[in-house]
C-alpha cells in the first residue's frame, strides 16, 4: 500500500508541476547582453504566464485580463514583416511605450509624447570604459540602462524618428541599448503576442567580471532577486 500510496503522490505531483510548467510559468535562460545591466548572461529568469490574464491553449479568450505598462520585462516574438527572419525567436525586452504613445530617441535619449526622459549617471565601473551606466526615469518608472559614452561608439539606432504606437501594441527597448534587436529595427509587438511578464532571477551562473569575463561561478548575490 505504501509503495502505491507513494507512486500516486509522485503522479499527482508531475502532474502539478506540468500544469504549472504549461498554463502558470516558463523559465528561460539569458543568453545574451542585451538586457544588461538587469539581465546578464547566465541568468536563468522566472515568468508569468497569468500576468495579463489566463489564456487557454485551446482558446484566443483571456481571463482575468489586465493591461501592461511601460517598464515591465516580458517575453514575447516579433511579428512585424521587418522580424521575418527573427521568426519563433522568444525575446525578454522592457516594454517602454505603450499603443497610442509617440515615443522619439535623440542620441539614445527617448522622448515620449514630448517629454523628454531624465538620465543620471550611476557610478558604477564597467570593463569597457566607452559604456556608462545610468539611471532613467520616464512616464513614472525608472530602470538602471547602459549607454555609449562616446558618440562614435553609439549603435545605428541610438537616434529613431517618431512614431505613434499603434493601439494594441508595445514598444519594446532592451536595456542595453547600442546592444539590442528590438522595436527600432524589428517593430512594435502586438500585446497578445506577449507570452508572460518576468518575476524573478531564480539561479544566475555565468562569469564574474561585468557578468561577460572571468571565471563561470554562481552569482549567489542575483538568485532570487526580483529585476527592476
Amino acid at each position: 500500500m505504501k509503495a502505491k500510496s507513494n507512486i500516486l503522490w509522485i503522479g499527482i505531483a508531475l502532474v502539478a508541476a506540468l500544469f504549472c510548467r504549461t498554463f502558470l510559468i516558463s523559465v528561460y535562460k539569458i543568453p545574451t547582453v542585451s538586457m544588461a545591466p538587469t539581465f546578464w548572461p547566465g541568468d536563468f529568469i522566472v515568468s508569468s504566464q497569468i500576468a495579463y490574464g489566463l489564456r487557454l491553449p485551446w482558446s484566443n479568450t483571456s481571463y482575468f485580463q489586465s493591461t501592461p505598462k511601460t517598464g515591465d520585462l516580458v517575453v514575447f516574438q516579433f511579428t512585424a514583416p521587418q522580424a521575418i527572419s527573427k521568426v519563433g525567436a522568444q525575446y525578454v525586452k522592457r516594454i517602454v511605450a505603450l499603443g497610442g504613445d509617440e515615443i522619439e530617441i535623440q542620441n539614445g535619449h527617448m522622448i515620449l509624447n514630448g517629454k523628454p526622459c531624465s538620465y543620471t549617471k550611476v557610478d558604477r565601473q564597467l570593463s569597457v570604459d566607452t559604456f556608462q551606466v545610468f539611471n532613467e526615469e520616464c512616464d513614472g518608472s525608472a530602470r538602471e540602462i547602459i549607454l555609449s559614452s562616446r558618440p562614435d561608439k553609439q549603435g545605428a539606432l541610438s537616434t529613431f524618428a517618431r512614431m505613434k504606437v499603434p493601439l494594441n501594441e508595445v514598444f519594446v527597448l532592451g536595456d542595453n541599448r547600442d546592444t539590442s534587436d528590438d522595436s527600432r529595427d524589428l517593430g512594435t509587438v502586438p500585446v497578445d503576442q506577449i507570452a508572460s511578464k518576468v518575476s524573478s532571477i531564480w539561479l544566475s551562473y555565468g562569469s564574474t567580471q561585468d557578468f561577460i569575463s572571468g571565471s563561470n561561478v554562481i552569482r549567489w548575490n542575483r538568485i532570487l532577486t526580483k529585476p527592476r
